[in-house]
């Protein structure tokens, strides 16, 4: 989709996502981070947005960047769920960092993700964690991740379509296979 190219490209995905409400209980969209037309369009487009963070200066600098751009453009309909993924907790800038971001951001996530060598090698695989290492650590914190989020999701305020399907099924079952 070229966006550029269309009138009111800031709108265009909003209209797009606006049907497919009244079929699914959450659409999720990946972005690069930063503001761009892309990531303007699914920040109109969003009731809430997950936000992984590296515990990195630069990495908190953009979440607030970005907080900034959602209140200067007056969407408060709009809830921003970060939390912190790569996490090393032997490194005091991290503790450091997450320490202070928390204070800044109360609706950060509670669940951190840890730096791990299983998480990195999904992307070789093309498999999420629950279907190549289910009984890991990490599938673990992947789904109590998912858990903190999904009670976020099932607490916001939605369109009533939606919210009458509020359940998130297959989320249950990924939860279920990463406890086994």
């Amino acid at each position: 989709m070229h966006l550029a190219e269309r009138r009111h490209p800031t709108e265009r995905l909003l209209k797009m996502s606006r049907p497919l409400r009244d079929i699914y209980a959450a659409l999720f969209l990946d972005c690069p981070s930063g503001i761009s037309l892309l990531s303007e369009n699914v920040l109109r487009a969003a009731d809430v947005v997950i936000v992984p963070l590296v515990p990195t200066p630069l990495s908190v600098r953009m979440l607030i960047q970005l907080r900034d751009f959602v209140v200067s453009e007056g969407w408060s309909d709009v809830t921003l769920l970060p939390f912190f993924s790569m996490v090393d907790r032997r490194r005091a800038l991290h503790q450091e960092l997450i320490a202070s971001a928390r204070e800044q951001f109360p609706t950060m996530l509670a669940t951190e993700v840890p730096y791990s060598s299983q998480i990195e090698r999904m992307s070789v695989r093309r498999a999420p964690l629950p279907a190549c290492a289910p009984k890991s650590d990490p599938a673990r914190i992947y789904g109590a991740l998912w858990a903190e989020i999904r009670a976020c999701l099932e607490a916001a305020p939605r369109p009533a379509v939606a919210a009458a399907n509020s359940r998130y099924p297959e989320s249950d079952e990924a939860l279920q296979h990463a406890r086994m």
